[in-house]
């Protein structure tokens, strides 16, 4: 691998792990304060979905236009 596509795929992985935990987080925070066990959490991960699809869209925009 070259060395950008190294620093690319770490990237990318940054970039999902923090998509999917930071919604579920802050949804257990809210669950947490408020109470309404378990749909902090749930919203958190569906969020979390909406958010890595939007990634998925993007990153296909890119292909087509380098390609």
């Amino acid at each position: 691998m070259k060395p950008k596509s190294i620093e690319r795929a770490v990237g990318l992985g940054v970039e999902i792990a923090t998509v999917f935990s930071a919604p579920i987080l802050l949804g257990y925070w809210v669950q947490q304060r408020w109470g309404g066990e378990p749909w902090g959490v749930i919203a958190g991960a569906l969020l979390g979905i909406v958010f890595f699809l939007r990634i998925g869209m993007r990153l296909s925009k890119e292909e087509k236009k380098s390609n």
